[in-house]
């Protein structure tokens, strides 16, 4: 190990030379020592240049940095008026050091591992200005000193900063001198003294402090117990820490021989995420594996995969509650990303003109997407994602078909040049991904009044459509569509929000064990707590998960506590549908029950999952008819089983999906049966009504 063996130039210019690799890393990995002085900082640096850090820590480097902070007019003013300046520096750091330990890469682990065990050590530097007392000013210096086990010490001088920018994406150069050529002795000993002096804080005109104590208490508390190899490469698809199933190895193959263009139409509970992950670590030449998602829970679920597969490679969060994720993005996009890094972005930012912008910065032959809960892609506002072109690309969906949009169903499978890879929820219960289960169907009978409102909304969809086909204006056209589809939610609704319903849920808890954990879906909030009365009135400890609680904070911690059984009944809206892990739970109860096939098999999909000591589940389902009488005139009579028919197009989805023996309906359909299970209609069933 020396210093010696390096072979260097006496100038480096980015223009011409790879900074990094041709010199920064070369010479962290032959030195137990790295002294820097610098005005600018960024955290975004350690994701690239450290990956000498290892082979350094292994050595027993030590590392000392004295860099600046910016100090505004407002801040001056602030320490004119007697607020400290030391806890000026910490309300500066503070969110820089929450940025890089949210970065949570194995080479941050190392810096952390490092300053807890005291190789390294950061001063802040501020230059005094004479003219004005009591004003401090940045300190601008930029130098640096390599030093090896004998002595060999390197210094180099020049523009470049501590930052992804200097050392990646600006014009920048500096001169290097080493001391074992006597010509340039002196200049390395001048820096070397000059350091010693910034660090001591005897530098004249410079006040030298040390790191805010707060923050370098949560860079400690972020550190390994020991440190990390980044090194992790990928070979002949071995990954020490994932096995796939055979479903995953054959989304794998499907990938490689579709041209890297796949969409997987997997089953939920069938690991679709880890086979994205598995396909896309099988190609090495990507720099940019762009991620879009529904959620802000999803974001996270997500990087827990991706570290599995990449522990080492930066990944970049996008969405309204994290920090620093846009510097870091302009500073990759300006070096039109020169490492691998990972970005999962829900759709609502990733569709944003910003992010639409640094995402065509990416070479097509370096980008690769996958894109989870990809009917999503379809929707009009985020149809601009298929304007990219990334090389690889791979979409996930249990249901990628858009309900009454076949225009944007037929975009996806186009962005994927029509290429598939099925695994059905039956083939997942064949392979034991999911559970044994109970569907139940449970009969309410609709309100006079509810029957009327729904008589009326369905005499005017008929009268609007009609008015519709005579129609020639555009315009029109568009608003009778919107008054149709308005009078079909309306009508929806009077099922969904059934009164008799939530008195149901009595007999739904005396028959399943009570330490089931249960998952209730309603319409809205509204609906929420006309269901929580009714469990209030049960005496049952309950909890509401939406849109409406903090989605970093409040959202998992509730999920957490439903998996371990602390929180054992959970209401949910429309949140909980796409994606969110929580095979914990036992029974779901669906009182807003959707004639939607894709919101169905979302909701069915979070109660059939695997988990330790779960050996089956309940489905609970419900069938609103209405009261028909003998004076029931004959239009009213086909209005009802039409109504009855829809519903039974979702409940015989558990036929399609689950190889029930017998459909519920009878052939003539003069009787409706209310239980069904995974091995065919239960002993019990029951006629629900007949038609007179």
């Amino acid at each position: 190990m020396s210093l010696r063996t390096v072979s260097f130039q006496d100038t480096y210019w980015s223009g011409e030379n790879d900074l990094i690799k041709e010199f920064y890393v070369p010479c962290m990995e032959e030195s137990i020592e790295y002294c820097r002085a610098v005005g600018y900082f960024h955290s975004s640096i350690f994701c690239y240049i450290t990956n000498g850090l290892y082979p350094f820590i292994q050595h027993g480097g030590r590392m000392r940095i004295v860099c600046s902070v910016n100090v505004s007019p407002e801040d001056e003013h602030q320490i004119a008026l007697g607020y400290d300046i030391r806890q000026l520096l910490e309300d500066k750091i503070a969110p820089a050091t929450q940025e890089l330990i949210d970065l949570n890469i194995a080479n941050i682990k190392n810096l952390c591992w490092l300053i807890k065990n005291n190789r390294l050590d950061i001063k802040v530097c501020l230059r005094k200005d004479p003219n004005t007392p009591g004003a401090y000013r940045l300190f601008h210096e930029k130098f640096g000193i390599f030093k090896d086990a004998d002595e060999n010490a390197v210094s180099f001088l020049g523009s470049v900063n501590e930052t992804l920018g200097g050392w990646i994406n600006n014009e920048e150069s500096f001169e290097v001198s080493q001391n074992w050529i006597p010509v340039l002795q002196s200049r390395v000993e001048q820096k070397i003294q000059r350091f010693e002096k910034l660090w001591d804080g005897t530098a004249r005109n410079i006040v030298t402090f040390d790191f805010p104590k707060a923050s370098r208490l949560k860079l400690i508390q972020n550190a390994p117990e020991h440190p990390v190899d980044y090194i992790y490469r990928i070979s002949a698809g071995i990954h020490p820490n994932f096995k796939p199933r055979s479903c995953q190895e054959d989304a794998k193959n499907a990938f490689l021989q579709k041209n890297f263009s796949c969409l997987f139409m997997m089953a939920t509970g069938s690991g679709k995420t880890k086979a994205a992950m598995y396909a896309i670590s099988q190609i090495d030449t990507w720099k940019l594996l762009l991620i879009c998602v529904p959620s802000l829970e999803l974001v996270e679920q997500w990087e827990a995969d991706v570290r599995l597969f990449y522990p080492d490679t930066p990944i970049i969060k996008c969405g309204s509650p994290y920090r620093g994720h846009k510097e870091l993005l302009k500073s990759l996009t300006q070096a039109r990303f020169p490492e691998q890094v990972v970005v999962i972005s829900t759709y609502d930012s990733a569709q944003g003109d910003y992010y639409m912008a640094k995402w065509k910065l990416a070479k097509t032959e370096q980008f690769a997407m996958i894109c989870d809960e990809v009917h999503n892609m379809g929707a009009p506002k985020s149809q601009c994602l298929m304007e990219l072109n990334p090389a690889y690309r791979i979409g996930l969906s249990a249901t990628p078909r858009r309900n009454f949009d076949e225009i944007g169903s037929e975009k996806i499978l186009d962005f994927y040049h029509q290429n598939t890879f099925e695994f059905s929820i039956k083939d997942a219960q064949r392979e034991h991904y999911l559970v044994e289960y109970q569907y139940r169907i449970l009969p309410c009978a609709m309100p006079e009044d509810d029957w009327e409102l729904y008589k009326t909304f369905s005499r005017e969809i008929v009268q609007l459509q009609h008015t519709l086909e005579q129609e020639d204006n555009e315009k029109e056209q568009l608003r009778l569509r919107q008054r149709i589809e308005g009078r079909y939610r309306d009508r929806a609704k009077l099922l969904k929000k059934n009164d008799q319903k939530a008195q149901t849920l009595q007999t739904i808890f005396d028959e399943i064990p009570p330490t089931a954990r249960v998952l209730i879906y309603g319409d809205d909030l509204h609906h929420l707590a006309e269901i929580g009365q009714a469990l209030d009135h049960m005496g049952k400890y309950y909890f509401k998960y939406t849109g409406e609680l903090d989605a970093q904070k409040e959202r998992p911690t509730i999920l957490k506590e439903f998996r371990q059984g602390i929180r054992k009944i959970l209401l949910a809206v429309g949140c909980l549908d796409e994606g969110i892990d929580i095979p914990a739970c036992d029974v779901a109860v669906f009182i807003s029950s959707s004639t939607s096939e894709r919101q169905f098999i979302q909701r069915r999909g979070r109660v059939l999952r695997v988990a330790p000591g779960k050996t089956s589940a309940w489905i609970y389902d419900y069938l609103v008819y209405p009261i028909l009488s003998a004076r029931t005139n004959d239009d009213e009579r086909r209005l009802a089983l039409s109504m009855i028919d829809a519903q039974y197009r979702r409940i015989n989805l558990m036929g399609l999906y689950f190889s029930l023996s017998t459909p519920p309906l009878s052939p003539n359909g003069s009787s409706l049966y209310a239980s069904h299970t995974s091995a065919g209609p239960v002993s019990n069933s029951k006629i629900l009504y007949k038609m007179t």
